[in-house]
């Protein structure tokens, strides 16, 4: 976790952060309840954004060594989460870097969304779900967190039509994801283009979107066992439930 003090906070060019990891196997096995953590996390902070689904655990005391592993790692699993939330976390105060399984939105950056989409239709409910937090809506993108895998598939469905609908919300540009300097030919640090070009991995063009809505049925629907199916708003009023 990390802190802004108060003054940091009302300048409005800093703040607070709250990262915590979970066993893959666990997740599996827990789905509800850790879907239950993380929008109490949401809830109880006012949360203006945040995301769950594969990352990286770095050594905040070798992170820079850590760094060229998760470098490599990006390039084999496109779905994995890249970058320290210390780090970057000050590049986005006005907007997220990326979707993953589970992705929190406060309510005034997604209610430029509702006005521009028709995200029932964009976000078929069978595979995509919403919970409110209060001051925000987390979207749950399929029932477990998928790797992107480059020899499986490196675009899941679920996470390229999130973006899709998410992607006015994304930040221009970060600069850095990492900060070490073990930048090599073989495994290159993603910092700057190369930061900017992985926020923009899961991007389509306009013509594909049919593609990945026929590739979106053959993904496993929502069910009781890895989703809240009572507790889903609806995306045009989240303070209704469906």
């Amino acid at each position: 976790m990390g802190g802004a003090s108060k003054w940091q906070s009302e300048m409005g060019i800093y703040q607070s952060v709250l990262t915590f990891s979970m066993p893959v196997e666990w997740v599996e096995e827990n789905t509800k309840l850790f879907i239950e953590l993380f929008i109490n996390c949401a809830q109880r902070l006012k949360a203006k954004h945040g995301y769950a689904g594969y990352a990286c655990i770095i050594s905040k005391i070798r992170s820079e060594k850590n760094e060229p592993t998760e470098a490599y790692l990006s390039r084999k699993l496109w779905a994995m989460n890249v970058g320290s939330p210390f780090l970057e976390s000050d590049y986005l105060l006005d907007g997220i870097k990326t979707v993953s399984w589970l992705t929190a939105i406060n309510n005034e950056w997604f209610n430029k969304i509702r006005e521009q989409e028709a995200l029932n239709s964009e976000l078929p409910m069978s595979w995509f779900i919403g919970y409110d937090y209060g001051t925000g809506i987390v979207i749950q993108a399929g029932n477990l967190p998928l790797s992107g895998s480059d020899e499986v598939d490196p675009l899941p469905a679920p996470y390229v039509l999130l973006n899709r609908i998410l992607k006015p919300l994304r930040v221009e540009r970060i600069q850095t994801l990492h900060r070490g300097n073990y930048d090599t030919e073989e495994i290159p640090l993603l910092k700057g283009y190369r930061a900017e070009a992985w926020m923009k991995r899961f991007d389509i063009k306009d013509e594909q979107k049919l593609e990945y809505f026929g590739k979106l049925q053959s993904e496993p629907k929502l069910n009781s066992k890895h989703a809240f199916l009572d507790r889903r708003v609806d995306w045009n009023n989240p303070s209704d439930r469906l």
